[in-house]
């Protein structure tokens, strides 16, 4: 049995009500040099208007977080949300959330929340917002995501022909920093874990604008440099568990 559960993820995103939201933040304390940092490296999200909102509503010098770090502090799995979609074991389509269990990370395209049961949700919401409990239908959640690593304890399964199973990417993995411009197996490869990730993309060989647009979002979600190439950063994240 894995010492990590639904029922302790749920217990602890709940237990974290109140606390600040700040993008990259996981559930560490926030300090002028991160902000900084973040504001280097994402510039579009990290502006100098919102760092200027986390300083008016004293967030410096507290525990802040962001939506995949409220489950990464807990699981000690450090993924973001597309790597979350990526990596799970089977997605429940989000008209079965009644039969979900506890613990059920829910997702959509940018964000991830904890099932607390119930119907309600544990989620860092926003820098206006920071961690609030919500209701699950009025969150325009995708799926529900289930991993290998936790327990859960199910009492109405959800129908296996409705699940969305992980299964093992057929093409061969790159040996070669892909950029724009590539084509090859290997450039199925990306899109396929792309696609994996959440991302609509046709998996064709052909490293074009899509492909590079997906991969930069996907880059942001992991808190990769935003440079628009696959090295074996980009690939370890791409796998990562």
């Amino acid at each position: 049995m894995s010492n990590i559960t639904g029922q302790g993820l749920a217990s602890y995103a709940e237990s974290k009500k109140g606390t600040p939201y700040f993008y990259g933040s996981k559930m560490k304390v926030l300090t002028e040099d991160f902000m900084k940092s973040m504001h280097a490296a994402y510039p579009s999200v990290v502006t100098v208007a919102y760092m200027a909102l986390a300083r008016a509503k004293k967030q410096v010098g507290k525990v802040n977080v962001d939506c995949s770090g409220l489950i990464s502090a807990y699981t000690l799995h450090v993924l973001g949300s597309a790597q979350l979609y990526s990596q799970a074991y089977a997605r429940l389509p989000i008209s079965t959330w009644k039969q979900w269990a506890v613990g059920v990370v829910v997702w959509r395209s940018g964000h991830v929340g904890v099932y607390l049961g119930n119907g309600k949700v544990a989620e860092a919401k926003g820098i206006n917002y920071g961690v609030v409990i919500t209701d699950i239908e009025k969150g325009s959640w995708k799926y529900g995501l289930t991993f290998s690593w936790i327990d859960y304890t199910i009492t109405t399964p959800v129908a296996s022909n409705v699940i969305t199973y992980k299964i093992a990417n057929p093409y061969t993995e790159p040996t070669r920093t892909l950029k724009k411009g590539c084509t090859g197996q290997d450039v199925k490869w990306l899109q396929y874990e792309l696609v994996e990730a959440g991302y609509t993309l046709t998996i064709d060989g052909d490293f074009g604008s899509k492909t590079n647009k997906a991969l930069l979002a996907f880059k942001k979600s992991a808190k990769l440099e935003q440079d628009g190439k696959c090295g074996p950063a980009t690939r370890k994240a791409l796998k990562a568990s």
